[in-house]
């Protein structure tokens, strides 16, 4: 099967609305390590297997191309630095500064692939997602848990910011280490 590098999945009428940029055997590469294996499609599966096929694809598609980006962004950090200029572009610095999060939204767009995913299964083939319900919860106990963790580590966040900020001006200043 080959991999389309641009593709758009159109889940209602089960095929995909754009195939463009085809890499042959990509896909039964990607999948298998076998350029002549063969790649089952979602028609394959029973509408009540699939996953949610929009968000799963874009889900994987943005995190390849985050990984893509870093490796980019890495390889340009190293030839600046190999000829001793990395500082001498401070746009290239402020890319590098920002992009301190992407690692982070990669591994979030990872999790949202795999839960979304393995829908609706919990154990493949065996228990689904609605029979694994847990009873013994109340929506209260997950809005309970879910504040606090969003207050948690909101503020870790603002705390990281703040030191961040803090020893870069000292660094600037001469001040720092």
């Amino acid at each position: 099967m080959p991999f389309y590098l641009l593709e758009l999945p159109d889940a209602r009428h089960e095929r995909n609305s754009v195939e463009a940029l085809p890499i042959p055997y990509g896909l039964s590469l990607l999948s298998y390590h076998d350029p002549k294996a063969t790649v089952r499609g979602l028609l394959d599966f029973p509408p009540a297997d699939r996953p949610p096929v929009l968000t799963s694809f874009l889900a994987f598609r943005l995190m390849v191309a985050l990984g893509f980006l870093f490796v980019l962004l890495a390889a340009i950090a190293l030839v600046l630095a190999v000829k001793d200029r990395l500082t001498d572009y401070r746009w290239f610095l402020r890319i590098m500064a920002v992009a301190i999060v992407l690692p982070y939204l990669a591994i979030e767009l990872g999790w949202v692939l795999a839960e979304f995913g393995r829908q609706p299964w919990i154990v493949y083939g065996i228990l689904r997602t609605k029979d694994a319900v847990s009873r013994s919860i109340t929506p209260a106990d997950l809005w309970i848990s879910l504040i606090g963790f969003f207050a948690l580590y909101g503020a870790l966040a603002v705390v990281d910011f703040f030191l961040i900020a803090k020893y870069s001006r000292e660094t600037e200043s001469g001040g720092g280490a």
